[in-house]
């Protein structure tokens, strides 16, 4: 990286990029909206996959630009206030490919199961808030001091229950942005 150039990264769920082979690009979209929440248009960037990891299902995008700039970011929970089962949250994603949509639940239990994967065993946890395709990669959110707080990313939900989303946890996605994102 020279001087003044910034990197710029996505983080997603893995399973949403699977038909992208490495070093291919992709667009990635990203909605504009009005304080009114109206859609008013929308931004594309280009980028790369730059890391997976399929035990917690994230994937992590590198956008070409080099000063990428956006103006909404989130807040990372700082782990002060750890997540606890029965907690309020929010899950934000794209569902069906509508416009953003936000949906609120409750902290359920933190799970590891099979689910036929290839590469074994993905650690996730539960919450009520209702999640549909395309709502994976999304962010799940915590209320703490009157911020919506990043606490996870959606990953998927039951299949035989819409009402259940499956997210990956904030300490998994700390592990993998560390191993593969450099300061």
């Amino acid at each position: 990286v020279e001087s003044g150039e910034v990197s710029t990264f996505v983080l997603t769920a893995k399973h949403c990029l699977t038909s992208v082979k490495s070093g291919e690009t992709i667009p990635i979209s990203f909605p504009q909206y009005d304080a009114t929440t109206r859609l008013v248009g929308e931004l594309v960037y280009y980028g790369s996959v730059a890391a997976r990891d399929p035990k917690g299902d994230l994937a992590l995008i590198r956008l070409h630009d080099k000063q990428t700039y956006f103006e909404n970011t989130v807040t990372v929970d700082d782990g002060k206030n750890p997540v606890q089962l029965g907690d309020d949250c929010w899950a934000a994603g794209f569902p069906k490919a509508w416009a953003l949509t936000i949906t609120r639940g409750i902290i359920g239990p933190l799970e590891r199961q099979d689910f036929d994967e290839p590469d074994g065993e993905i650690e996730y946890r539960r919450a009520s808030a209702q999640v549909a395709g395309g709502s994976s990669g999304g962010g799940l959110y915590r209320l703490i001091d009157g911020a919506y707080t990043l606490i996870g990313v959606t990953t998927g939900r039951a299949s035989s229950d819409a009402f259940i989303a499956m997210w990956t946890p904030l300490d998994a996605i700390q592990d993998f942005l560390a191993k593969w994102v450099k300061s």
